[in-house]
């Protein structure tokens, strides 16, 4: 029996969320999922890889740019959506439809219990800090989760908080990690063409985030850090900063980079299409989270051959091993930070050491053959039911 599975998203704009689903939905196997997309709010960059896999993107039928519009706007754009998405499913009857992130699961909950589709699955792949800044949106989502035949967690750390906050019963839970591919490493040619194309030298230190620019991921901490630890880094350093602005901090971030006498070495990127080449021409990868779910960025710097600087937080000790594949240092803390990184900077030996664990750990344990694995199986077994 091929399942029929509905991802509902709110669009496909670059993050770490909509390249996951990027992966995943072009990979299932097709002889046992055949997934298509539902976007509530428009299509967003990363579609255009989806359909050229053929799989389908539907989307909201209004095409005006998010950013630009109004609160009262945005509502209605929200409504457009829950209705085309309700028409969708009462006319096309999915067997599945899986939820991802949280405004796309509150919607999408409500939608697909009024259209009766019979299976529902939501995945959570953050922590729930998010729901202080969301009145109700606890309440509604606890609800949500007794209507679910499963609910998915990125991490342990997730799974636990669903369980033990959120009262979601164990048998209901299943834990799926990301996964990601593990690149063919750059030829010395390539890495030197790379290097160039982005104005590094060959043997300047590079440093990397990957992360859009939103205030919990933490640039701000990351730049105090470095500021920190500036006079005893190589003379030659950059720090990439590879991520959209939605949320219009850049030119704050610019600021204070400049306060901190860092403007030289800092160089934001926005959002790129080439995070793998970037990551192989880096050195050592880092993220300053002050909370994660699992994060797809960590796993790809891993499996880069980089060594990591993450936060104890969410799932990223289940990835970086501390000491071990990079150092796991406390969130909002700028010192550990500068520590951890002026420790590698100056080990070239230590770095090469801990990447190549690294490398070896995702090969492992969060390969995307593993991670699709997880999600066939998923599939099947509710659609057996």
């Amino acid at each position: 029996m091929v399942a029929q599975v509905l991802f509902v998203v709110a669009n496909l704009d670059v993050g770490g969320a909509e390249r996951h689903i990027t992966q995943v939905v072009t990979q299932l196997d097709q002889s046992v999922v055949s997934p298509t997309i539902f976007a509530l709010l428009n299509k967003g960059r990363l579609s255009t890889q989806v359909e050229a896999h053929g799989v389908n993107v539907v989307s909201n039928k209004n095409k005006s740019e998010w950013l630009g519009l109004s609160k009262i706007q945005r509502l209605f754009r929200v409504l457009s959506g829950a209705w085309q998405l309700y028409q969708y499913l009462r006319k096309n009857k999915p067997d599945i439809v899986h939820f991802f992130l949280p405004m796309p699961y509150i919607v999408g909950g409500f939608v697909s219990i009024g259209a009766r589709v019979p299976i529902r699955i939501m995945s959570r792949r953050s922590l729930n800090h998010y729901q202080k800044g969301h009145v109700g949106s606890a309440a509604i989502e606890h609800w949500l989760h007794q209507k679910m035949s499963k609910v998915l967690g990125n991490s342990q750390a997730v799974i636990d908080e669903l369980h033990n906050d959120e009262g979601v019963a164990l048998e209901n839970l299943k834990l799926i990690y990301n996964g990601v591919h593990v690149p063919e490493m750059m030829s010395k040619e390539e890495y030197c063409l790379k290097r160039e194309a982005l104005n590094c030298s060959e043997n300047e230190l590079i440093l990397v985030i990957v992360a859009n620019l939103i205030p919990y991921k933490g640039h701000s901490d990351l730049l105090k850090g470095l500021s920190e630890v500036n006079d005893q880094l190589p003379k030659h350093w950059s720090l990439l900063c590879v991520g959209n602005d939605n949320h219009r901090i850049r030119a704050s971030l610019e600021s204070q980079a400049e306060a901190l006498n860092l403007k030289s070495h800092i160089r934001f990127l926005g959002g790129r299409d080439d995070v793998s080449e970037i990551l192989q021409i880096s050195n050592i990868s880092i993220l300053p989270s002050h909370e994660e779910g699992f994060s797809n960025a960590i796993l790809e710097g891993m499996a880069a051959g980089l060594p990591s600087v993450v936060t104890h937080v969410g799932g990223n000790a289940e990835a970086v091993r501390n000491e071990i594949d990079g150092y796991v240092v406390e969130a909002k803390s700028p010192d550990l930070l500068g520590d951890a990184i002026l420790a590698l900077s100056m080990d070239e030996a230590l770095r090469k050491t801990m990447g190549a664990s690294a490398r070896k750990r995702v090969q492992e344990m969060f390969s995307i053959k593993q991670c699709l694995k997880g999600y066939e199986t998923l599939y099947q077994e509710v659609a057996a039911k």
